[in-house]
């Protein structure tokens, strides 16, 4: 059965078993699956399935029957009013983030750009999110792909998704699309999954970083990241360090490549802004830097792939007696408020999280209206924002 519309799941189940009743695939006094059999088959949770089941009880298809199951009753019994009951209140969406809205700024800019498209959408909005804090490194993939499960099921229209990470579980991302479950992914992608998506421009925003470098005549340029291939937003921003650095014809140096300075999982870092307490990062850092000013030709400029970690950078290059822009200058990436507070002011990218999140909406909303149109992919532009970090060599 070919579900046009975009009922929740618990209504999807309920559709395709009212089909093959009122088509007599299931025909009268034979037994309906089970709810564990309908978990199993759709994977979905038992809470939805039996939610189904008791829909179509409710409407006189079938009758339960004890420590027997669950079967058709006589086309007398059903009612006329046979029409999928409706979700209850105002159609809502859900936003899904890796990390409490309060905690990260990126995700407070991302949400108040999506609150305010759904106002003029007329979409309630729920938001979840994971508790980072109550995580070890081995399962916050797990638990985001559970988070997601209960989006699927809490009736919602659709999603916008910041995952977790680009390895986050393709399991998850199939089941939506075989529920034809709308869902756009915003900030990064995961690999495999074929979604609408909305982020910045990485490869051409970190390319025009390194180029401000160059222009102000830096030519040995080190690329520094908390772990690349975590995330599609930062391998692509290396990406834009390689092409700026062959298009201007500078050597790519791999003393000068840092791809995991943090030691352990960069996320749980990055999510609980725990940078400045962490003495294993505060080591890690103490120990790149000293390795890349004592190389036989030291880089001069560190281009490294978000604010935080090019503050935090700076604050341990300030405690190892090492100026900021005099001997070695530092960019970042997202222009944060929070990088307006630090001293030299920080030259970064500045990136447009609001409107990320008010187009995710407007992706997520063409999705509902018609299941059948095909992903949108929407880069938008970013900007150098020119502080005080790095050095004019010319």
């Amino acid at each position: 059965m070919e579900i046009k519309e975009n009922p929740s799941m618990y209504q999807q189940i309920f559709l395709i078993l009212q089909q093959q009743i009122l088509q007599g695939e299931i025909a009268e006094g034979k037994r309906i699956p089970t709810e564990k059999e309908l978990m199993q088959q759709y994977s979905t949770s038992r809470i939805t399935a039996s939610r189904a089941v008791r829909e179509l009880e409710n409407l006189g298809y079938v009758r339960r029957i004890k420590a027997k199951g669950t079967f058709v009753n006589s086309r007398s019994q059903w009612r006329t009013d046979d029409e999928v009951p409706a979700v209850s209140g105002k159609p809502f969406i859900s936003i899904v983030f890796p990390a409490p809205v309060s905690k990260v700024a990126l995700n407070m800019e991302v949400f108040y750009g999506v609150e305010l498209a759904c106002r003029k959408k007329g979409f309630n909005l729920s938001v979840t999110s994971l508790d980072i804090e109550t995580l070890d490194n081995s399962v916050p993939l797990v638990k985001e792909k559970d988070l997601i499960g209960e989006v699927i099921d809490s009736g919602a229209l659709g999603a916008i998704i910041l995952p977790y990470s680009t390895q986050s579980s393709p399991e998850m991302y199939n089941r939506m699309h075989i529920h034809a479950f709308p869902f756009v992914l915003i900030d990064r992608m995961v690999f495999g999954v074929e979604s609408s998506f909305v982020a910045s421009n990485n490869v051409k925003g970190f390319y025009s970083i390194v180029e401000h470098l160059i222009m102000k005549g830096h030519r040995n340029i080190a690329f520094l990241s908390g772990n690349t291939y975590e995330s599609s937003s930062r391998s692509d921003r290396f990406s834009g360090y390689l092409q700026a650095m062959n298009h201007h014809r500078l050597p790519v140096k791999d003393d000068y490549i840092i791809h995991n300075l943090v030691p352990f999982d960069y996320n749980r870092v990055f999510y609980d802004q725990t940078i400045a307490g962490n003495e294993l990062l505060r080591k890690s850092t103490c120990q790149t830097l000293d390795r890349l000013l004592n190389l036989p030709v030291p880089p001069t400029a560190l281009a490294m792939t978000n604010d935080y970690l090019a503050l935090y950078t700076m604050n341990i290059a300030k405690d190892m007696g090492i100026r900021i822009p005099e001997d070695i200058s530092i960019t970042g990436f997202d222009n944060l408020p929070i990088s307006s507070l630090f001293r030299p002011k920080l030259t970064t990218i500045s990136q447009n999280f609001s409107e990320m999140g008010q187009i995710a909406v407007k992706l997520l909303d063409r999705s509902i209206k018609d299941p059948q149109r095909k992903p949108e992919v929407v880069m938008l532009e970013t900007e150098v924002v020119e502080g005080e970090s790095v050095k004019d060599l010319r």
